[in-house]
C-alpha cells in the first residue's frame, strides 16, 4: 500500500476543520438559546415589581476530555484518508 503524504496532510486539515466547526456550532447554539431565553422570575411578573437576587452563581462546568477529542480527530482523519484513497483508485 502506497502512502500519500499530501493526502495525510489534507486529512489532518479536514479533521481539524470539522472539529473546530463543531465547537463553533455549539457556541452559536448556546448564544441563540441564551438570547431567546426569558427568565422564569421575570416572565409572569411583567407588570409587578419583584426583587431579583443580586448574586448569580454559575455551577455548570464542562471539562474537555482530551482523549476523546484526540480519538475523534484520529478517527476522522483515518476515515477521510480511506475514502479519498478509494475515490482516487476508482477515478484512475
Amino acid at each position: 500500500m502506497r502512502r500519500n503524504v499530501r493526502l495525510w496532510i489534507e486529512s489532518v486539515i479536514v479533521s481539524a476543520f470539522l472539529i473546530v466547526m463543531f465547537y463553533i456550532w455549539q457556541i452559536v447554539q448556546g448564544y441563540m438559546i441564551t438570547k431567546k431565553m426569558i427568565s422564569s422570575a421575570v416572565a409572569p411578573s411583567v407588570n409587578t415589581t419583584v426583587d431579583l437576587p443580586s448574586e448569580v452563581v454559575f455551577v455548570y462546568t464542562n471539562q474537555v476530555d482530551w482523549a476523546v477529542l484526540l480519538g475523534c480527530f484520529l478517527l476522522l482523519a483515518v476515515v477521510y484518508y480511506g475514502v479519498r484513497m478509494v475515490f482516487n483508485r476508482t477515478g484512475k
